[in-house]
């Protein structure tokens, strides 16, 4: 199957600003660490450099690994970002609507407000547009059925609204 990065599209990172701030005081924050990891794997070295049994120079090198790892994981998010914007077209569901749902026949209706994978659960209701259901909701109606699966258990619900986004921009 070819998937866009197979074919040579860049797949946009979709995040609201509000996660995009988030990321960068994240990534500030654990670049700090980093360097001061580095700095801790010279100091426990020691002068005669012997690594050799030497438990706080091998924990200094397993925290500086994580926080490289972790620096590249946020790097990789705000990477070729797009910003979301709320959607005020509700003929469909599209990235950027509130979609009000009812799953499996249930009593309440649930609202969602669909958005990239970096927002998604960062607020109650946030659902990332790559998720099952997510994906499930891209360019329905209002009343339309959705059927998707989590692990085994096949969910069905329905559309009862496509609203205006409604977060900052």
């Amino acid at each position: 199957m070819n998937t866009p990065e197979k074919i040579g599209i860049t797949r946009k990172n979709l995040m609201t600003r509000e996660t995009e701030k988030r990321l960068k005081i994240a990534l500030a924050e654990v670049e700090e660490k980093a360097k001061m990891a580095l700095k801790a794997v010279g100091e426990s070295a020691g002068p005669s450099s012997d690594w050799h049994d030497n438990f706080p120079f091998e924990q200094a090198n397993r925290d500086f690994e994580l926080y490289s790892s972790e620096v590249t994981m946020i790097k990789k998010q705000l990477e070729n970002r797009e910003i979301i914007k709320p959607r005020g077209e509700i003929a469909e569901v599209g990235v950027g609507n509130e979609v009000v749902i009812i799953l499996n026949n249930e009593e309440k209706p649930e609202v969602f407000t669909l958005l990239g994978s970096a927002d998604s659960f960062t607020k109650t209701g946030w659902l990332s547009c790559e998720s099952p259901l997510g994906s499930s909701l891209i360019g329905k109606k209002v009343g339309e059925m959705i059927i998707f699966s989590v692990g085994e258990k096949v969910i069905k619900g329905k559309i009862l609204e496509i609203r205006p986004g409604k977060f900052d921009f």
